[in-house]
């Protein structure tokens, strides 16, 4: 019988380890973030006195988020997913979110469909490899002072407030550069260090020149390292911005929605998602 817990960090190694194993770029920083954000939120599935799984979720203004559900390959098929997933939402709906999203992976999108969700769109991966050479300009490290105006232009565009996740991951990741044009901010990019490659998530531009100079910054910064992002694809000039960044695609996610379609935001404007498990 499964005991499911509260996620505390201590569970942050074996999250690290079954996210390694599945190919997904994220770090410790990150679930740090999610845990700040949301003390509550993520939970850890026990086995006979060992962990079989996990799920995050994560609480914004008007919707939330789950994602992160991973089962280690010996104890699929036996229900720990569902299981998982059906306390995730219960979490959230008890706490009164009417409208709850996902990027699910091919394999568990009959289970989330079994649970209500329908599908929105695509959500697509891409990565590249190698450092770019093009100059850039007005592209400026962001300072704390300018955080406040860079939140108020990416709730616009997210479709809500996701204020203080992005404080939180803009001081633990690597890069975080800021575009402005007439004294606004016209776009934005984080970066963060995983231990598959760099990792960019989220930028968020007015349009494909400014997402254009924010990625090209990104890249000439990147070493040889694998760069990774996601994008919708609702956002076509982005797509067509990344083949010709040199980013080639990744297997695919499907993004869903259960309950009210609010939140849904400005995929044009989107130009990297934060991830699958936080919108």
């Amino acid at each position: 019988m499964m005991e499911i817990r509260r996620f505390t960090a201590d569970d942050i190694p074996f999250a690290l380890e079954q996210t390694s194993r599945e190919g997904w770029f994220t770090c410790a920083g990150a679930f740090e973030s999610y845990l700040d954000h949301d003390p509550e939120g993520s939970f850890i599935g026990w086995i006979d006195g060992e962990r079989a799984g996990m799920v995050g979720t994560i609480r914004y203004a008007s919707s939330a988020w789950i994602g992160n559900l991973i089962v280690p390959p010996r104890l699929r098929s036996h229900g720990v997913g569902r299981r998982l997933m059906e306390h995730g939402l219960h979490h959230l709906q008890a706490a009164g979110v009417r409208t709850i999203r996902l990027d699910g992976d091919p394999p568990g999108l009959a289970l989330y469909r079994s649970l209500g969700f329908v599908d929105e769109c695509e959500s697509l991966r891409f990565r590249r490899k190698g450092r770019e050479s093009s100059p850039v300009s007005g592209i400026e490290p962001l300072a704390p002072a300018q955080i406040k105006e860079l939140l108020a232009f990416d709730a616009k565009r997210f479709g809500d407030d996701r204020a203080r996740l992005l404080e939180m991951l803009y001081l633990r990741g690597k890069m975080a550069l800021v575009a402005w044009r007439d004294g606004a901010v016209c776009g934005y990019v984080f970066t963060e260090e995983t231990d598959l490659g760099l990792r960019i998530a989220p930028c968020v531009a007015t349009d494909v020149e400014t997402a254009n100079r924010l990625l090209q910054a990104v890249l000439n910064d990147s070493g040889s390292q694998t760069v990774t992002l996601g994008i919708l694809e609702a956002n076509r000039p982005g797509r067509k911005l990344l083949d010709s960044l040199g980013f080639r695609p990744m297997p695919s996610c499907r993004r869903m929605v259960l309950g009210e379609h609010v939140a849904e935001g400005v995929p044009a404007c989107i130009f990297a998602i934060g991830g699958g498990a936080i919108g």
